[in-house]
């Protein structure tokens, strides 16, 4: 993985994105959510994606956020999170 998020987790918390290996339910919620977004009409999906991802995310990354800042995780490492965490 050669993300922006595979280098947070390189680098802050010292995780190998490729040797990660997900639960099922983690797989079946993805292999869902991207289901939905290819077998819908561009409306739906577009739906979906903002109102069901974006809509959230600054929420949860904010929950993240706080609790990596409490782990010890110094906050230069956060990189990824920003524009979601208003940092």
């Amino acid at each position: 993985m050669r993300s922006f998020f595979g280098v947070f987790l390189r680098q802050a918390l010292g995780v190998d994105p490729d040797a990660i290996q997900y639960q099922s339910f983690a797989n079946d919620f993805f292999h869902q959510y991207l289901d939905f977004c290819r077998n819908s009409s561009a409306l739906a999906g577009s739906a979906f994606l903002s109102l069901g991802t974006e809509g959230l995310i600054s929420r949860l990354y904010g929950y993240f956020c706080e609790g990596l800042l409490k782990a010890g995780i110094v906050e230069e490492e956060l990189v990824f999170f920003p524009a979601s965490y208003g940092m």
